[in-house]
């Protein structure tokens, strides 16, 4: 998950070696439709990626089953990931933890970077 957020915060490079065009990079992390907040702290959402800002920083990140995260934030080069578990948990349980882990990485990392 690190290698695909270094992958989009460096426009497409990883290790020196382009992967994918900075065109599909501004492509896939740009609005493509207002969402309403149907994801905490996803107010929109481009392809794959949904798209905020918080604390004067634009962010773009990308959610999995379970709570698997990638934030990228490209102003201060940062790239969060997180995961959590739900297999053994309940449904409830789970969601919380969701809920947990992207209200951290927005309102606790971000912030103090």
């Amino acid at each position: 998950m690190i290698k695909i957020g270094q992958l989009y915060l460096n426009r497409g490079v990883y290790n020196g070696t382009r992967v994918v065009s900075e065109a599909w990079i501004d492509k896939v992390s740009s609005f493509k439709i207002a969402t309403n907040n149907a994801q905490p702290f996803g107010p929109s959402y481009g392809y794959f990626w949904w798209i905020g800002n918080i604390h004067g920083r634009d962010y773009f990140w990308a959610h999995g089953y379970g709570g698997q995260f990638i934030v990228v934030v490209p102003d201060i080069k940062l790239v969060v990931t997180a995961t959590n578990t739900c297999s053994v948990v309940s449904t409830a349980t789970s969601n919380q933890q969701w809920n947990s882990t992207i209200a951290f990485i927005m309102n606790k990392i971000i912030i103090v970077c």
